[in-house]
């Protein structure tokens, strides 16, 4: 087992362990919820809800000292979590990333996520699904896109709509695809400002706090 495979089951198992432990946090704070209540009402059955209603003080006296407790694992985790992703993030850069015959899907976008383009969301997760494409190519790996139709039917006036994701795979297993998420970016921004205008697509999108006066910058050296 690599170094990152090591540093990536770390992860995971930490995932785990904060799960079971909010888990049993939430458990704890019905418990004592349910024996507070039945104190105040021992012939009610116990609803959580009804907790918050009937027994209040009591209740958000319970509730804040499993917040704190809470809040510590969480944010105990975050931190751990941080510096998980950072060394995942080193370790990546000189990864090799394994490749097969076989395909592993790489990332999925769906048109949904860009229904506030109207007719053109497809055009806009199709050039995503690319760009997820490109990067792993860059990095010597096979790949295709699939298209999946999700739904499709009429709107409240009559008019069509379908949603489609677009899936890409790529000639590697799960671990190949952790490292390439990690691995830098090849191109540079003039060369994605060139892509986006070959395909029609506002760069704004994408980056929606990127100022126009750059983008223009960008698109100028695009041009040269």
């Amino acid at each position: 087992m690599t170094e990152f495979e090591q540093t990536l089951d770390k992860k995971e198992k930490l995932n785990v362990e904060y799960s079971l432990n909010t888990k049993l946090i939430q458990a704890n704070f019905e418990k004592e919820c349910e024996s507070a209540y039945k104190i105040k009402f021992p012939k009610r059955k116990f609803i959580l809800k009804n907790s918050l209603k009937n027994n209040k003080e009591e209740h958000d006296a319970i509730w804040n000292k499993w917040n704190i407790a809470f809040q510590d694992i969480a944010k105990s985790h975050c931190e751990e979590l941080k510096v998980i992703g950072e060394k995942l993030n080193e370790l990546a850069k000189t990864a090799e990333i394994p490749v097969f015959d076989g395909m592993s899907i790489y990332d999925n976008v769906s048109s949904s996520s860009y229904s506030s383009m109207g007719w053109g969301n497809k055009k806009y997760a199709l050039f995503h699904a690319k760009e997820w494409e490109d990067h792993a190519k860059s990095y010597g790996l096979n790949t295709y896109i699939e298209e999946r139709l999700i739904c499709s039917g009429s709107d409240s006036f009559g008019y069509p709509y379908s949603v489609i994701d677009y899936v890409v795979w790529v000639s590697t297993d799960d671990i190949g695809v952790e490292i390439l998420k990690r691995k830098p970016e090849k191109g540079t921004m003039v060369e994605w400002i060139r892509k986006c205008d070959a395909a029609c697509v506002s760069p704004k999108v994408f980056c929606p706090f990127m100022d126009y006066g750059y983008i223009e910058k960008l698109r100028k050296e695009a041009r040269l």
